[in-house]
């Protein structure tokens, strides 16, 4: 990742805005115009009080490892199935503000 994003201030600066206030973004454009560079800057430079986790979705691929890496290791040591997963998200969710950035989100698979 480049230490420094060009060009991309205002971009920056509202993507960092909606997740301090966790509002729902959708990003989008062409194959490597810099979607996730700015994703991760964003990340990078937030509020330690915001909790975001960054799923890159060719790599966990199905729901049920999506979840799995959201949630705190130990919150899913006895979860066997999407359903009980989702439960402990939700409570996890009534405890603390995240966010989940996800990348290449067509790319997970239906299982």
């Amino acid at each position: 990742m480049p230490e420094k994003l060009l060009h991309r201030e205002k971009e920056k600066a509202d993507s960092s805005n909606n997740l301090k206030n966790f509002i729902n973004t959708f990003i989008c454009g062409l194959p490597g115009s810099g979607k996730a560079t700015l994703v991760k800057h964003v990340i990078k430079n937030l509020n330690k009080k915001v909790i975001v986790t960054y799923i890159d979705c060719p790599v966990y691929q199905t729901a049920y490892s999506v979840l799995k890496e959201i949630l705190p290791k130990s919150e899913f040591a006895l979860c066997r199935s999407n359903y009980e997963l989702i439960k402990e998200l939700l409570k996890y969710a009534r405890e603390r503000r995240f966010a989940i950035c996800f990348d290449n989100f067509e790319k997970l698979k239906e299982k």
